[in-house]
């Protein structure tokens, strides 16, 4: 007889092993169709966004993924009503794709935002993280990235973030610095992630969204351009990567020379212009906090070349700051606003 019950708790306990592995098999397999198609949504909003039609072989490209995979993804949408096939083979999202595709959007770049400001995390990272994270992380957990990061309006990409009612400002037309003339003058409006090498390697340079740039020389095979941080030349690759707004410069107005802080001559008083878009979260707020605001003189006073340091007569007061912090501090010998960096 303990044979017996031995025998059938045996059963009972394989059975149980089979259902529970059957059930975690299930969510498993449900939760990669939901990954699967919140990227599709991703890809389709974006088509929509630059007016571009949403077909299956961009899919394809974009997503890298086999056939019959993207194609359950398809089935999934449609069975939810979130797009509907058109005509020429492309896919129109609906008005309930179109918000769901809005709030995981909202919800990478919010990620990506927090990541930039809050977090030691590398920016070739911000992309990849986001995509993880923006399938499980809660909408509460959400409003408190809002919260910690100011609400912020753009991503560390320069993309906008939509609104938690789901507005997004409308597609404007872009230029690319492919499309900027020697001589002329644009603002780094947007930089895509997108290959990550060739991100890596235009952040690597300094270059960040909301620059002053100025394009030296432009042949087939390089870019020269010019800025407060030095001078860079990229590839046309690197160049196609920047999204830029062209600078128009009104008839009277004066060029405004910018340095970075760094490069003073002790003694020499300088007007803070602006703290770089590139220093962000709680270093930016503590120079700010410090008085590195438009408009304040600075004066360097002291280095200490062996610790890398200098001092900074700031409102009566001394700050001692390090070469990587006084780098992102642009300075300007005449009085100006800061309105675009």
């Amino acid at each position: 007889m303990h044979y017996l019950w031995t025998f059938i708790l045996f059963i009972l306990f394989l059975i149980m092993i089979i259902v529970v592995g059957r059930n975690w098999n299930n969510k498993r397999k449900a939760s990669k169709l939901k990954h699967l198609s919140d990227d599709i949504l991703k890809y389709f909003f974006d088509c929509e966004y630059r007016a571009a039609p949403c077909r299956l072989d961009g899919l394809y490209g974009h997503l890298h993924l086999p056939p019959q995979k993207i194609a359950n993804g398809i089935g999934h949408l449609i069975e939810k009503a979130f797009i509907r096939p058109n005509r020429d083979n492309s896919f129109i999202l609906t008005e309930s794709g179109r918000k769901q595709a809005l709030k995981i959007i909202r919800k990478h770049r919010l990620i990506e935002r927090y990541l930039a400001d809050e977090t030691g995390t590398l920016p070739e990272q911000w992309h990849t993280k986001a995509d993880r994270f923006e399938h499980f992380i809660s909408d509460n957990e959400i409003e408190n990235i809002v919260r910690r990061t100011g609400h912020p309006v753009f991503d560390p990409h320069g993309d906008p973030i939509p609104t938690e009612s789901g507005e997004i400002p409308a597609s404007v037309k872009e230029f690319s610095l492919l499309d900027l003339e020697e001589g002329q003058r644009a603002i780094i409006n947007h930089i895509e992630d997108e290959p990550t090498s060739i991100f890596i390697e235009v952040t690597k340079m300094g270059l960040h969204p909301g620059l002053n740039i100025f394009l030296k020389k432009k042949t087939s095979s390089k870019f020269v351009i010019t800025s407060h941080l030095g001078e860079s030349t990229l590839t046309p690759i690197q160049a196609g990567a920047l999204n830029i707004k062209k600078e128009i410069r009104k008839k009277n107005s004066s060029k405004i020379t910018l340095h970075t802080l760094n490069q003073i001559p002790i003694g020499q008083t300088m007007i803070i212009y602006g703290i770089s878009n590139d220093l962000r979260g709680r270093q930016r707020r503590r120079l700010l906090d410090l008085g590195f605001v438009p408009g304040n003189s600075v004066t360097p006073t002291l280095s200490n070349a062996s610790k890398g340091t200098r001092a900074y007569e700031i409102l009566n007061t001394l700050i001692a700051l390090r070469a990587e912090q006084s780098t992102k501090i642009i300075v300007t010998p005449n009085q100006h606003t800061l309105e675009e960096e």
